[in-house]
Order: structure tokens, then C-alpha cells, then sequence
């Protein structure tokens, strides 16, 4: 509903940083006349966040010709800026400020590259906001309106990117529409549009672009009756977005949605370097819902099983594959993987690779690519592809199961066949959205119905944790007390327990998951911290923790020189290879490398010992990590004990978690090929009033 109870047309609200919006109209307050028609105006126009420059406004609320006395925070949300701000260092400074005087830790962050035109400096721009990102800021710059430089804002962290329609102040409207529109099709992040909209003609058409939203100051401030052209301009807005829901944003066009070719970016950005699922947030945003799935399985299905795929078209391609062109490659592996695991018809996945291939390669290319995948539809599948399963089990493994040859041979050394086949099967199967509850305690049954459009129902076996059967994740966390988890890491929740009071660290927090359920489980622990060294990770942390009500301290901070008091309990979730998460994320099984587990060992050993110091007598440390692999989990543990006769295992409460996943030791061991989730490991180790007492059971 908007603010005059009427019903609003927008199925879904403005949401950035995890803060939802009504109004997808932000307003400026400056050059109006004075601070009662600056905020009738502000009302008249609907808009719930109001932006004020920090250089250039009384930060002292208490006082009445400051602006800040007259906006209620209870009714707006004030984001600080930093206009006049000309360096990154002036305008991380004035953020500060902005924050320290009690405003926000949200900032419109301006850094100016010209004073005649007030256009951005953007390596200004992109400095500062790596800084204040890792500071905790939730930041939102001002910039132009190229892709490239959207992009690397948002690797950096930024919560929205503001380009502009033209100019400040120049009231010239949307000038490049086209580039409005890349942008809105390629970031994962809210497109709210900056500067330059000057009448309500043009807000309607920059919001039938698609955008997010639309930020405006001069049209308003500078006009005759500024109350009633704020008025207008809402009712811009607010008949653009909805043109755009009606169809209008949705049509032909260059940018028009297309999944194959989302899902090939995808593959291309993760074939560059990046991961996956920043990829597919980057790449897979702007489609709709049944869109953006069938893209998401294309991209991630093809990366999962990227080895059974290369083994078929080693055969069905008359030259090595690591000659083609990495974009041939790319749409070939698209292109099989839907006619071998998808519905699609063969026609369908045939005729629109080999036109992709055409348009984004070539004639000759394309060629190829047609007479490769008619030929794959025409044949079937070739046994030949794949060595026998029997007599080469390994290999069979590592083509057919689409793993690392090297990590198929260590799991074959340690555990039956048949264990292993499943586990690579486990590997291979997309994964369901699972939550745990994190609100008071819930009937047992089925939640049918808790939101609208969405459906729960109860894993049993597990404590508190419910599958997702109807409803997009993002519902379920905007409507419910829970967040997305999988069984195996709310089990290490459990296993740590929280019922005791004192300190509790969370070392190694981002992307904090367990921080949520630990600190849910733990009400009574003073203080909570969590800490990472990566501050853009963490920062993300602060919009759930807020929307939970969860008293917990954020720190940027290196574990292995922790800067912190002595706890009473500390959770260590180190970096690890994550082979037991290989079906939650479809590119670490190409990732992980036997230097990189020797590398991993080493760095947790590091962060072991430098975690000890911070329990204190009598104190709990508690390793945990998502591998598989022994180097890293029991094999840590002793070696850690063997170091520091201080500590000794011990087992958990009885009731923290299902006997069936506590091995002789008391640790915590959860396996795929036997629980159907993902793999975790954790040990507690207590730290001993009587360090005579503390020897090793490992």
C-alpha cells in the first residue's frame, strides 16, 4: 500500500542493502526555499528515502535550523551524501562523518571529476567504495552511465548503482536510454537513476526503462509550486514502473532476455575466473523468474558436468577441444547439455545454439556447431564416450560423474565404491533451498502456508530446518525468521550450542549463515562477534542481522592476528576446499587443486592456533569445515592437539545433534552419499583449567 492507503501496482518493492522501500522515489533536499517546503515536498512526493549532503547540512539535530530537526526518522530514511566531495579520500571522510554524527552507515557516495559539469571521477569513485564497502558502509555511488564501470562497482561491493540521465542539475532528461538499459540487463544490483531527470515526463520514461528507481533534487526544489511538482513527479514514477510491468520494458529489442545466452555469459565469466554464483547474480538479474531458472540450470548443469560433456564431444568433434575457440566450446557444451539432461526439445536446443553461435562467432563456427549437435541428436549417446564403469571405476567416475580424476582416486582409497558413486552422484544433483527457523519455537507439522506464495515443509531429523516447496528464496527471507541453510550447516549451529553466557567469536563469519542460527541459539552471550578478514562479505551481513534483531558486533579483522579479548566460546569455520559442498557450488570441484588443499592445510593451521589464544580457561573451540578431506578435518584436529596439550575433544550434549552424526572422537561428521545433504565436520575442543589435564586423545 502507499502512504494514502492506496494499492500500489508493484507486485515487489524496492529493496536494497536487505531495506525494503514502498516509494521507488528518492528525493534530494537541497535549494529548497526553507525546511518546512523541503519537507512538504518531500511528503508530497511519497518518497521514503530523503538524501542529504553531509558538507552541507547541520548535523546537530537538536538544533532548529538544522534540516535533520525537521525529518523525522520515523518516517524517513535519511542517506547521507557526499556532494562537493572532488577526491576518494574527501569523500571517505565525509561518509565517516555522516555515520559518526549518528545519520547512517548507508551512503550516496559522490566523488566529482569536474566542477562545470559535476560528472564522476570513477576511479575515484571506485576507490572509495572498496574502502567504505570494507568499512561496513552500505554504498550506493553516483556514477556515469558505462557498463564496465557499473560492473566493477558492483564487484566492489556497491549496494546500488546510480548512473545518470544527464548532467546535475542540467534537467536535460534520459539521454542514452540504450546504456540505462544495459545496465539494468547485466547487474545483479538495483538500478536507481541519478541526475539530470527534469520534468515528470521524463521520470516516467526513465522508469519505463525498467529501472529500479529514480533520484531527483533540482526538478523539484527549483520548480514554481515545488510541493505539487513533487506530486507529479511521484505520480511519474509511479505510471512508468507500472508501463514497464504492463509490457512495455519487457519488448524486442538488442537487450531483449534471452537464457541461453545469460547462461553463456555465465560459463564465460567463469571461465575467466570468476565464480559462479557472482556470475549468475551478475548475469542472470534482469530476466524474469521462470527465465532466470531455466538459465541457472543451463549455466550451472553445463559447469557441474563440464567433464561428461567434454568426454562426448571428444568424440563427436573432429579435432581436440582445447583448439577451439573458448566460445564454440562454451555453446557446444550448452547446446549438449540440453539435449542430454533437459526437456528441450532437439530441435529447440539445436537451431538456437547454432544461431547464437552464428550471431556471437560466426558463419563458420556456426557450421560446425550444427553439424556437431545434429549429429549428437541423430546418434544418442555414445557409450564409447565413457570408460566401463566395472573395469575403470575411477575413470568412469571422473568422466561420466564429472569430477577431478585426482579427487575420485582419494575418496576411492578411503571409502567403498558404492559409497563414492553416491557421493558423485549427491555431487551432480542441483541442490533444494532448505531454511532453518530462527523465530521462537514453531508446531510440529507442515508450514503449508507462512507467506503468501510460499510453502514449507518440515525435514524431519533435522532441528528447526524446513525445505522450500513454493516461493523464491528472496520471499521466503523477506516474509519468515529463517535463513537459507543447509541441513549440515545448521547441524555445526547445533553442535557448537549457545546457551551459555560470556563472549562468543564467530572467527571466520562471512558469509554468515551460522553467525544467524549461533547467535539466534546463543540470546544470552555478551558480547557477540563476528569477524572475517573480508570486509565486503561481511558487511553483507549487517541487513539480516538487522531484519533478525540480532545483537552482533561486526569487526574486519585477520584471524590469524586476532585483536580480541579472551571468549568463552569460539567458533572456527575455517576456509576450506569445500568438497562437501560440491553440489552447492558448481565450479569449486574444477577449482580445487592438490596445491590448493596443501595451501588450505596450512592456512588453518594458522588460524587454529591463532583462535586458541582467544578461549579463554575453560572456554569451547570449535573447528568446523565443509571438506571431506582428512588434512583438514580429524587430521587438524590432531595435530592442533598434539601442539597444544591445553585442550581435549569432547562430545557434545546429548540432544544437540542426531547420535548417528557424532563419530568415537565426539566430532561431528556429516556425509552427502548418507544424509542426501551437504558434507560438514566439527570438532570441540575445550580448553582445560588445568593444562596438565589437557592431553590429547587424537
Amino acid at each position: 500500500m502507499t502512504r494514502d492507503g492506496k494499492p500500489t501496482v508493484d507486485p515487489e518493492p524496492l529493496t536494497i542493502g536487505g531495506r525494503t522501500f514502498g516509494s521507488r522515489l528518492i528525493v534530494g533536499t537541497g535549494k529548497y526555499r526553507d525546511s518546512e517546503e523541503t519537507v512538504a515536498a518531500v511528503r508530497a512526493s511519497g518518497a521514503q528515502m530523503v538524501t542529504v549532503a553531509v558538507r552541507r547540512v547541520d548535523l546537530d539535530a537538536t538544533k532548529e535550523e538544522s534540516l535533520l530537526h525537521y525529518l523525522d526518522p520515523e518516517e524517513f530514511f535519511v542517506l547521507p551524501n557526499t556532494a562537493g566531495c572532488y577526491t576518494a579520500a574527501e569523500a571517505v571522510r565525509y561518509a565517516r562523518l555522516g555515520r559518526e554524527a549518528g545519520l547512517s552507515d548507508w551512503v550516496k557516495l559522490e566523488v566529482i571529476g569536474d566542477q562545470e559539469t559535476l560528472l564522476p571521477d570513477t576511479e575515484g569513485l571506485l576507490e572509495a567504495t572498496r574502502t567504505l564497502v570494507a568499512e561496513g558502509f552500505t554504498v550506493l555511488p553516483y556514477t556515469n552511465d558505462d557498463l564496465i564501470t557499473a560492473l566493477r562497482l558492483q564487484d566492489e561491493g556497491a549496494a546500488a548503482v546510480m548512473p545518470l540521465a544527464s548532467p546535475i542539475g542540467s534537467g536535460l532528461g534520459l539521454l542514452n536510454p540504450l546504456n540505462i538499459r544495459l545496465l539494468k540487463s547485466r547487474l545483479g544490483v538495483p538500478v536507481i537513476v541519478d541526475a539530470g531527470v527534469g520534468t515528470a515526463s521524463d521520470a516516467c520514461a526513465t522508469m519505463e526503462q525498467g529501472v529500479d528507481g529514480v533520484l531527483m533534487n533540482t526538478a523539484l526544489a527549483a520548480a514554481g509550486q515545488p510541493v505539487l511538482m513533487a506530486r507529479a513527479m511521484r505520480l511519474a514514477v509511479e505510471a512508468g514502473r507500472a508501463a514497464w510491468l504492463a509490457g512495455l520494458g519487457h519488448s524486442g529489442g538488442a537487450l531483449e532476455a534471452d537464457p541461453r545466452l545469460a547462461a553463456y555469459r555465465v560459463l564465460s565469466d567463469v571461465g575467466a575466473g570468476a565464480f559462479a554464483n557472482r556470475a549468475a547474480n551478475r548475469q542472470l538479474a534482469s530476466l524474469s523468474r521462470a527465465d532466470r531458472a531455466l538459465a541457472q540450470e543451463l549455466a550451472y548443469g553445463t559447469i557441474r558436468l563440464r567433464a561428461r560433456l567434454d568426454a562426448e564431444l571428444g568424440i563427436l568433434v573432429d579435432r581436440a577441444l582445447d583448439r577451439l575457440d573458448s566460445r564454440v566450446l562454451d555453446w557446444l557444451r550448452l547446446g549438449l547439455y540440453q539435449l542430454r539432461e533437459t526437456r528441450i526439445p532437439d530441435h529447440a536446443a539445436v537451431d538456437e545454439t547454432v544461431r547464437a553461435v552464428k550471431r556471437r562467432v560466426g558463419p563458420g563456427a556456426a557450421g560446425l556447431a550444427n553439424a556437431v549437435l545434429r549429429r549428437a541428436a541423430r546418434d544418442g549417446r555414445s557409450a564409447e564416450a565413457f570408460p566401463d564403469p566395472d573395469a575403470d571405476p575411477a575413470g568412469h567416475l571422473a568422466t561420466w560423474g564429472s569430477h577431478p580424476l585426482w579427487l575420485v582416486r582419494r575418496w576411492l582409497a578411503r571409502w567403498p565404491l558404492a559409497s563414492v558413486r553416491r557421493l558423485v552422484e549427491n555431487d551432480n544433483l542441483a541442490p533444494p533451498v532448505t531454511v532453518r527457523w530462527l523465530g521462537s519455537d514453531v508446531s510440529s507439522g507442515d508450514l503449508r502456508s507462512p507467506v503468501r506464495g510460499v510453502r514449507l515443509t518440515r525435514l524431519e531429523g533435522w532441528r528447526g530446518m524446513y525445505r522450500v516447496e513454493a516461493g523464491e528464496p528472496e520471499e521466503v527471507i523477506r516474509g519468515l525468521p529463517v535463513v537459507i541453510q543447509d541441513p549440515a550447516a545448521s547441524a555445526v549451529v547445533d553442535y557448537v550450542g549457545g546457551d551459555g553466557e560470556g563472549a562468543t567469536v564467530d572467527l571466520c563469519a562471512a558469509p554468515g549463515g551460522k553467525t544467524l542460527g549461533l547467535a539466534t541459539l546463543a540470546r544470552r552471550a555478551r558480547p557477540f562477534v563476528a569477524t572475517d578478514v573480508n570486509g565486503e562479505r561481511l558487511a553483507r551481513l549487517r541487513a539480516p542481522l538487522r531484519r533478525l534483531q540480532l545483537p552482533v558486533h561486526l569487526v574486519r579483522m585477520d584471524g590469524r592476528t586476532p585483536a580480541l579479548r579472551a571468549a568463552n566460546a569460539v567458533l572456527l569455520d575455517v576456509p576450506c576446499t569445500g568438497t562437501g559442498v560440491l553440489r552447492r557450488r558448481p565450479d569449486a570441484r574444477w577449482r580445487v587443486t592438490p596445491e590448493r588443499l596443501a595451501s588450505l592445510v596450512r592456512l588453518q593451521r594458522d588460524l587454529l592456533d591463532a583462535a586458541a589464544e582467544l578461549v579463554a580457561a575453560g572456554g569451547v573451540l570449535v573447528y568446523a569445515t565443509c571438506s571431506l578431506e582428512p588434512e583438514e578435518n580429524e587430521e587438524q584436529v590432531e595435530r592442533f592437539l598434539a601442539r597444544h596439550s591445553g585442550f581435549r575433544r569432547e562430545r557434545p550434549e546429548p540432544a544437540a545433534v542426531g547420535a548417528d552424526l557424532v563419530d568415537d572422537d565426539g566430532d561431528l561428521r556429516v556425509r552427502p552419499w548418507l544424509s542426501n545433504t551437504d558434507g560438514a565436520y566439527a570438532s570441540r575442543l575445550r580448553r582445560c583449567d588445568d593444562a596438565d589435564e589437557g592431553e590429547s586423545r587424537g
